[in-house]
């Protein structure tokens, strides 16, 4: 069943307890608490284990994109712990696009193609699962970027592509980003769709013959 996940754009806080960041998500409007450990924070994104509160704090928000991605799949999958929280450990570093996947050191870029990513991912929800997302980037003569998003299917054997120059990526609020990355999984959805009824027709064709 799907899930209405929201993420509220507030002030992220620091539990010394637990050695976590604190996050609040919006789980079908029930307010649901998610963690990320501070050893969550240095595997995934080269944060030192050595820093204060302050850094470990910078370190989810410059990279909360990712992290609310990988929230909202442990949220769809049904992975709370027995308090009804979320908590993001290093075992799930393993489910994020990684910092190294990108082929960019633009580290400005590289934040705005991992948001792009999560936009993707709140518009197909547990279905990018079965999914391979890749990049490729490239500069461009006014010295800007173009960035390809790459999309393939292993159950349609297909791909479906789109770009986005750095001018569309400015702004990852616009309307326009997201219709194009709705257009983009519904392309790959009509694909999916003509590939199983070509396979229900060879059945039938099968069947009829013998």
């Amino acid at each position: 069943m799907q899930k209405n996940i929201f993420f509220p754009d507030v002030k992220p806080q620091w539990d010394g307890e637990r050695d976590c960041v604190v996050f609040p998500a919006l789980v079908d409007g029930k307010r649901v608490r998610c963690d990320i450990t501070m050893e969550a924070l240095g595997k995934m994104f080269r944060a030192p284990l050595n820093l204060n509160e302050e850094g470990f704090l910078r370190a989810y928000e410059e990279n909360k994109s990712v992290i609310y991605d990988l929230a909202r799949k442990k949220i769809l999958a049904g992975e709370f712990n027995f308090k009804g929280e979320i908590m993001i450990r290093t075992d799930d570093a393993g489910a994020v696009h990684q910092f190294d996947d990108l082929p960019t050191e633009d580290p400005e870029l590289r934040r705005r193609l991992q948001a792009v990513r999560a936009i993707l991912a709140d518009i197909a929800g547990e279905k990018l699962n079965s999914v391979s997302l890749s990049w490729e980037v490239v500069r461009t003569p006014d010295q800007g970027w173009f960035c390809q998003l790459i999309v393939k299917d292993s159950l349609s054997k297909s791909t479906v592509v789109t770009g986005f120059s750095s001018q569309e990526l400015k702004d990852l609020n616009s309307l326009a980003l997201r219709l194009q990355l709705i257009r983009l999984w519904g392309d790959l959805l009509e694909l999916r769709t003509r590939e199983q009824h070509k396979k229900v027709d060879e059945l039938v064709g099968s069947l009829t013959e013998e």
